[in-house]
């Protein structure tokens, strides 16, 4: 079965985001008047409650979350390690909101100068064997975007 789905985000956004306002009741309001049945819901960190109004503005609308995308891996140290809880909590969002699972592209960051990609490669790898234990034992999954060499510098090619 196919749905016909777009991204939305809960805040004002950039990019390649169909509604990118924030806007969620008037976006999900519109998305049903031309028949959108699915999301990728783009969010900011939230709270379990924001969560389930989320849910229950979907459930309003008749409209699925796909894939929920979050909040960003790249840094290093204690930056990274909370982040890293950061999107455990979002796991745990993506379950509550019947979504898929929890999408990552851009949020598993770049590699900086004085860091080569192989340091690079084994930092994503351990935060997302982390978060990998944590999806499994949620029931869900953790879905890793494609994103082009020129957007990104991780984990950009086969």
């Amino acid at each position: 079965m196919m749905k016909l789905g777009c991204a939305v985000t809960s805040y004002a956004a950039t990019g390649p985001i169909v509604f990118k306002d924030g806007n969620l009741k008037k976006n999900f309001r519109t998305m049903q008047k031309y028949g959108f049945e699915s999301v990728d819901l783009f969010i900011k960190k939230t709270s379990r409650e924001q969560a389930l109004e989320y849910k229950q503005m979907l459930n309003d609308h008749g409209i699925s979350v796909a894939t929920l995308f979050a909040i960003y891996l790249g840094e290093q140290g204690v930056k990274r390690a909370h982040n890293v809880d950061l999107v455990k909590k979002e796991l745990e969002h993506a379950v509550t909101l019947g979504a898929v699972g929890l999408g990552m592209g851009y949020i598993r960051g770049c590699h900086g100068e004085n860091e080569t990609e192989a340091d690079a490669l084994k930092r994503i790898a351990e935060a997302l064997k982390l978060l990998g234990e944590h999806a499994k034992s949620l029931g869900t999954t953790i879905l890793l975007e494609p994103i082009n060499r020129y957007e990104i510098n991780t984990l950009n090619r086969a």
